[in-house]
């Protein structure tokens, strides 16, 4: 299978989109998504040295008409230059000459909106998009999703093929007639149908390494030591409240009755606090780490789970 596919999102003076992020990782169940982000140049090269070393595909989002130039300065930092494109070759509705990475794919809006471009080297992928909410939203599900989609089966596949084993051919012994007489041929017979229930009897190892372990009968009702115990009358244990057999029940058999509510009690306890820790984080330090504050993200994704 392929394992630890990863996934880079680096946000340049844009907020993070969480409801981007949740329907990247829709396309492949096994992705692991990373994002970064950064408000300068140095800090987006350093972002963007980083998410090449560790990830197949990089997602940058930015203005990118503004007169910081990043196209020009993504260009530079992965050894490439830029180029300008012939809007009408790839639809886009605009008069304004457009300047992408040499040898990279426009991606444009069936309205001819252009939204960024993408670009392949070897095993990694590079993506640039617009900081236009509306224009990003329609060309990741327009396409950069296909291809994620089509990215990771195709990655699959290769894995698939490199770890098959290749299994060796057995050379193929010669025929060898040999007579015998039938009494011969009902003892090797008899014979080899011992060795065949041998084989089928071996106990099948299970997951941990051991044998098939030995049927158990869950429903034998267990026997007393001593019943006849259990069968005695004694008219002195009587008790007017109570009845027989008050004098039994002590205090230390009401302790071990109550244990294990303690037992559950307490478990309960600790996956509350659990809880309760696991909630704190993602309203808290997620937010905080990606610069957003608590009440605006958890608007945003009450916004993204009832659209």
């Amino acid at each position: 299978m392929f394992e630890n596919f990863k996934s880079d999102i680096i946000y340049y003076n844009t907020n993070a989109d969480f409801e981007l992020e949740f329907n990247l990782c829709g396309c492949y169940r096994k992705m692991r998504l990373l994002h970064d982000k950064c408000s300068d140049k140095k800090t987006l090269l350093l972002s963007l040295s980083r998410a090449v070393s560790r990830s197949r595909i990089i997602i940058i989002t930015a203005p990118l008409f503004s007169d910081e130039r990043i196209i020009n300065t993504v260009a530079a930092a992965i050894g490439s230059s830029v180029e300008i494109i012939d809007n009408a070759a790839y639809n886009i509705n605009s008069d304004i000459e457009i300047e992408v990475i040499k040898d990279s794919v426009p991606l444009v809006t069936s309205d001819g909106i252009f939204g960024g471009c993408i670009i392949e080297s070897g095993p990694q992928t590079l993506i640039l998009l617009t900081d236009n909410k509306n224009v990003r939203k329609t060309i990741m599900n327009d396409l950069i999703h296909p291809y994620v989609e089509e990215f990771a089966g195709v990655q699959k596949e290769a894995n698939d093929e490199e770890q098959a084993p290749e299994q060796p051919q057995e050379p193929e012994e010669p025929e060898e007639i040999i007579t015998e007489t039938e009494e011969e041929s009902e003892d090797e017979l008899y014979e080899t149908e011992d060795q065949e229930l041998i084989i089928d009897t071996e106990p099948e190892e299970n997951e941990d390494g051991y044998g098939t372990p030995e049927v158990i009968d869950l429903y034998t009702e267990p026997q007393t030591e001593n019943p006849t115990e259990l069968e005695e009358d004694d008219t002195d244990d009587y008790d007017t409240d109570f009845g027989y057999g008050a004098d039994y029940f002590t205090e230390e058999e009401d302790e071990e009755e109550t244990s294990p509510l303690s037992i559950w009690l307490l478990i309960i306890s600790v996956i509350l606090l659990l809880a309760i820790a696991v909630l704190c984080f993602c309203i808290f330090y997620v937010p905080t780490k990606a610069g957003i504050e608590p009440a605006a993200y958890l608007k945003d994704v009450f916004d993204t789970m009832f659209k």
